[in-house]
């Protein structure tokens, strides 16, 4: 349920989100380029109007590549001087534009040359612009010529507009840019923070996404420009070098993010080898280095072809692996790589714009923060809960290492691990109790009723807050007591292994009784060796064996003498 929900999802972003951004491509204000066409680097404008150039009018269509572009504007009767002042075009490189006014004759009102840093960044959206002298009188088509541009779409969304401030977003827009610039930079600071602490590489990943979404959201939502003036290509370099890191880091955070049993070992490397391509190729290209030019955008574009085939495969299997962890990727990178789709094939030429309209990759980026961002939540919570369980599972461990199987007290291992402790907690008297002829009850009634003799003789010693009691082997066993009248209390429970025995083991035939020796010592702060108290302790108990069974030695040492004295206190039961 859980999937096709996260399916669904998905499919109503792309069904109504996107397509709601192509429409809004039409809403661009301004007068838009009716055709397009491209030719070799000596074709003028002469030869232009001379029928050497092969115009598209279509809408929509692909665009030839050639060593310059041409899109030309169609003035109509009825527009007003002023009205198209500015040329405005998608962000770009390119060497030079020259604008030409045309008369219906064909006849050429105007030809002015621009380099690419005549054109201004528009504050809000990923365009600029520059001014064209007035209009012409008679004027009937507007055509730019660029050379050296380093994509076909240079001019696939120019437009014609009366100022500055309709040459990017509108209110709505630029507010919007304006606030996922802060969405973005939320989970950065937060996961940043946790990374400190938590190391994941999975959240390293994601810090390099959201560092590329500031970095490519900075250099359009009016930040860049208002901070330090760039020009057009210092922004197209910015904005590219955030798309190479969000996509390059995206590849990485699938390979460490997802479970370790949804992807194969080949996958895993498949991912980080198209991230490494998209790491290196797109942003060196990105740079715009003197000489790469004419294959710079090309070599751009093309380096996230295999990314976005990769992260496909990657979803696939990691769905098929029933991954819970894939649905946030597919949820929340859909949207991003349709619209990726998008632009590689409008930057290729493929097609003339994007479908999606040229904010599409802002909204699937504000929808990829708001889902990857409660993915990130969730795995962090996860990971913690299988830390949880496996600090759980250790400890249970550690405590069967320390126990006994058939009584489930203290083993030895526990007495040695935990004595100095108990000392250090006031635990200073030892009581080791023997069963008396435990030998004759196996060799008459079997181990198994042995076994439930001992398991009887475990409930009859009762370990609480101020008793610990261990099974040190055989029929032995050992307490350790704390507070007042101690003496007393082992006593106690030494007389309760008969009656709890009886009660618990039936047709023995016989009482089973116990012999204890006891030695309490002084704690001044030093922990005494368990060595020299245990073998003081089991001579206190033979001597009680000796002294006819079913009783007790007692004797009361300092902690710095351990050895028996002349004197000892004896009491029997």
């Amino acid at each position: 349920m859980f999937r096709v929900c996260a399916l669904i999802l998905s499919l109503l972003v792309l069904a109504i989100v996107l397509p709601g951004q192509a429409r809004a491509k039409v809403a661009q204000p301004g007068l838009h380029a009716a055709c397009h066409a491209a030719s070799a680097a000596d074709v003028t404008m002469a030869r232009a109007l001379a029928g050497e150039l092969r115009w598209d009018c279509t809408e929509g269509g692909a665009l030839d590549d050639g060593a310059v572009s041409w899109i030309a504007f169609r003035m109509g009767d009825n527009d007003r001087e002023g009205a198209h002042s500015l040329l405005t075009i998608r962000h770009g490189q390119f060497d030079n534009a020259e604008v030409y006014a045309v008369s219906p004759d064909d006849r050429i009102l105007y030809a002015v040359p621009y380099s690419i840093d005549a054109f201004e960044p528009a504050l809000f959206g990923p365009y600029a612009y520059v001014r064209l002298p007035d209009l012409p009188a008679g004027t009937r088509h507007i055509v730019v010529r660029f050379a050296g541009a380093d994509l076909p779409s240079i001019g696939a969304e120019a437009r014609l507009v009366s100022d500055a401030d309709r040459s990017g977003f509108a209110a709505e827009g630029s507010l919007f840019l304006v606030a996922l610039f802060g969405a973005a930079l939320v989970p950065f600071v937060f996961v940043a923070g946790l990374y400190v602490i938590l190391r994941h590489r999975f959240m390293l990943a994601h810090i390099g996404m959201t560092a590329g979404m500031l970095l490519a959201l900075g250099a359009i939502n009016g930040i860049a420009v208002s901070a330090f003036a760039p020009g057009v290509a210092t922004l197209v370099s910015l904005t590219e070098l955030g798309y190479a890191l969000i996509g390059g880091s995206a590849g990485l955070f699938a390979a460490s993010f997802l479970e370790r049993e949804a992807l194969s070992a080949i996958m895993r490397r498949a991912l980080l080898a198209a991230s490494c391509l998209v790491f290196v190729l797109a942003g060196s290209m990105a740079l715009h280095l003197p000489g790469t030019q004419l294959l710079d955008q090309s070599l751009y574009v093309y380096a996230f072809v295999p990314l976005m085939i990769v992260v496909l495969a990657a979803m696939a299997q990691a769905a098929a692996r029933r991954s819970r962890m894939v649905w946030f990727i597919v949820i929340g990178w859909l949207p991003a790589i349709a619209s990726g789709m998008d632009m590689v094939a409008s930057g290729l030429g493929w097609q003339n714009g994007r479908t999606l309209g040229v904010s599409a990759p802002y909204m699937a980026m504000g929808f990829e923060i708001l889902v990857t961002g409660i993915g990130v939540v969730t795995r962090i919570m996860n990971l913690r809960r299988e830390r949880d369980d496996a600090i759980r599972d250790r400890k249970v461990m550690e405590e069967l290492t320390r126990r006994d199987a058939l009584t489930g007290l203290f083993n030895r291992r526990a007495l040695t691990e935990q004595f100095e402790a108990r000392v250090a907690e006031g635990f200073t008297t030892l009581a080791l109790i023997d069963l008396d002829d435990f030998k004759a009850i196996n060799d008459e009634m079997g181990h198994a009723a042995g076994d439930e003799v001992l398991k009887a003789v475990a409930q009859a010693l009762a370990p609480d807050t101020n008793v610990a009691a261990i099974r040190m082997g055989g029929e032995e066993f050992l307490l350790m007591l704390r507070g007042p009248n101690a003496l007393e209390r082992a006593e106690r429970r030494r007389q309760a292994i008969s009656r709890q025995v009886m009660h618990q083991v039936a047709g023995l035939g016989r009482p089973v009784t116990a012999s204890m020796g006891v030695i309490q010592f002084e704690s001044i702060g030093t922990s005494p060796d368990l060595g020299p108290l245990y073998a003081r302790v089991d001579g206190l108990l033979y001597q009680a064996k000796n002294a006819g069974k079913n009783t007790f030695m007692v004797e009361i040492e300092p902690v710095e003498d351990l050895k028996p004295k002349s004197n000892v206190d004896v009491a029997a039961a």
